[in-house]
């Protein structure tokens, strides 16, 4: 079984920024199809969510799960907390990150890359064996040697 929870925030915004959403909604097709989706998402299946969940509630099921999917916001090149948190539970992650990849603790065996446009799950990877891997990497001390290096 699995849990999904699609964060996408409706925040109160400024006359401008309602002005300006309002015209690429009008303008670009894309964009219209997008928000209808989101809606439809929001309405039918319930899966996306105005709202956070709590740090008790994504203890609770990071606990519970075998395998973690971790999308990073597009731009972001470094490791996210939910990729940290996740290895140093010894849990498995699946990520468009394809960053990862350099790191020294990087293997195949617990970290899946996939790429963000052909979102194909590897059931056979998450119900591997999950092994250990040398952690240490993750470690704010280690992070901060590696920085001031």
């Amino acid at each position: 079984s699995g849990f999904i929870w699609l964060y996408f925030p409706r925040r109160k915004q400024s006359l401008i920024i309602s002005s300006l959403k309002k015209i690429k909604y009008y303008v670009f097709p894309r964009y219209k199809s997008f928000i209808k989706i989101i809606t439809q998402c929001q309405n039918e299946h319930g899966i996306i969510k105005n709202s956070t969940l709590s740090r008790e509630e994504v203890a609770s099921l990071m606990a519970r799960a075998k395998c973690i999917i971790d999308i990073p916001v597009p731009g972001q090149y470094g490791l996210t907390i939910r990729t940290i948190e996740s290895l140093a539970q010894g849990k498995k992650i699946i990520t468009t990150n394809r960053n990862i990849k350099q790191e020294k603790f990087y293997n195949s065996s617990m970290i899946k890359v996939i790429d963000e446009y052909d979102f194909d799950i590897d059931h056979s990877f998450i119900n591997g064996d999950a092994v250990n891997i040398d952690v240490h990497e993750l470690h704010i001390k280690a992070w901060l040697n590696r920085l001031f290096e």
